[in-house]
């Protein structure tokens, strides 16, 4: 009854899982694409005239990645419709929360400072793009170093496969589904696949480079 309901339990959460891991990977992508264009953020910011609300109309207008760019005509609907101070450091939080790094709460705190005080943003922007460089060298040798650890993480993905038709050979003396009336054989199934798949998510979501430091 246990291992019915543990098993019942994984695969009624497995669609939640799948969507949590997109959602995941999608925030990973956003991350990535705004660490890799930040430059076109300092340099919209110095051609717009230290304007905050021209900056980010001159992101949307040069910017690519379809997620990233996205995010930013959010914000500057924002920053054309919200008349309310707290409409708009909510619109910050949104922009924020959907790249999912520290540089883009850096640069949305920057952002509102620019647009709601009309500071001049240009010496912290520029301490936030040397970070954001220093970043970008360190995934590189991060990439390197994760090369085998990612290996390892899909190797059961391979292995279990394996190990169950190799089970099934030698056990044709006799019915090889008789094994799964065995508590000791089926728990031990169970295990390996709960471990499997963890193993497959767990290296689509960790082993994924992070903008983050």
């Amino acid at each position: 009854f246990m291992i019915s309901l543990l098993f019942g339990a994984l695969l009624m959460s497995t669609p939640y899982l799948i969507l949590r891991v997109r959602l995941i990977n999608k925030r990973m992508k956003t991350s990535m694409s705004f660490l890799n264009n930040f430059h076109i953020i300092v340099q919209s910011y110095s051609s717009s005239g230290k304007s905050a609300y021209h900056m980010v109309q001159t992101i949307t207008e040069e910017l690519e990645d379809k997620e990233l760019k996205n995010t930013f005509i959010k914000l500057l609907a924002s920053m054309q419709q919200d008349r309310s101070e707290k409409d708009f450091r909510e619109a910050i939080k949104v922009f924020s929360y959907t790249i999912n790094s520290s540089f883009a709460i850096r640069l949305g705190n920057l952002i509102a400072k620019a647009h709601l005080e009309s500071a001049d943003i240009s010496l912290p922007l520029s301490d936030l793009n040397s970070d954001v460089t220093a970043r970008k060298a360190d995934l590189e040798n991060e990439r390197s170093l994760n090369v085998e650890t990612k290996i390892l993480g899909y190797l059961p993905i391979i292995t279990m496969p394996l190990f169950i038709f190799a089970a099934w050979r030698l056990s044709s003396m006799y019915n090889f589904w008789t094994l799964f009336n065995q508590k000791v054989t089926l728990l031990t199934f169970f295990i390996a696949v709960v471990l499997t798949l963890f193993s497959f998510f767990a290296v689509i979501v960790f082993m994924k480079p992070r903008s983050d430091i």
